[in-house]
């Protein structure tokens, strides 16, 4: 089989970039809509965990059935508390450890998509620096 990197490119691109916070896949599943032409003979379905499935027929009953899975969520995270500085205050969604992410752009899925950075201050800064009461929230 001949695979067109530009064409899967193509395809791959915007399931990438597609916001797919647990629990609200949608955004994917209007994608995987798109992309499978309605005049393939296949079944299509969503089972009861909201997972996409299209049966595509074999030409031999004797040859045994392939299956092919992906994800369609992200590792997200929900905001619990915005503070009166602006900063916000998450709490993982799945599996994700932010001080693991580090510093890294963020999107705030609202009304309007807002741009932001994951951070969870120094690792380096202990009680006992000088900086260690602002890792605190403290004031110099």
């Amino acid at each position: 089989v001949t695979v067109d990197r530009e064409q899967l490119l193509k395809h791959l691109e915007p399931l990438l970039l597609a916001h797919a916070p647990s629990g609200s896949e949608t955004e994917v599943d209007q994608l995987m809509e798109q992309f499978i032409p309605s005049a393939l003979p296949l079944k299509t379905w969503q089972d009861g965990a909201d997972s996409i499935v299209y049966h595509f027929p074999g030409r031999d009953r004797d040859t045994p059935a392939i299956a092919v899975t992906a994800h369609k969520d992200e590792i997200s995270m929900i905001i619990k508390c915005v503070e009166d500085d602006g900063r916000v205050r998450v709490q993982p969604i799945g599996g994700l450890h932010p001080w693991a992410v580090g510093e890294a752009p963020v999107e705030i899925l609202a009304t309007e998509t807002v741009r932001g950075v994951l951070s969870v201050g120094s690792k380096h800064v202990s009680h006992l620096s000088p900086a260690g009461p602002l890792k605190e929230g403290t004031q110099l």
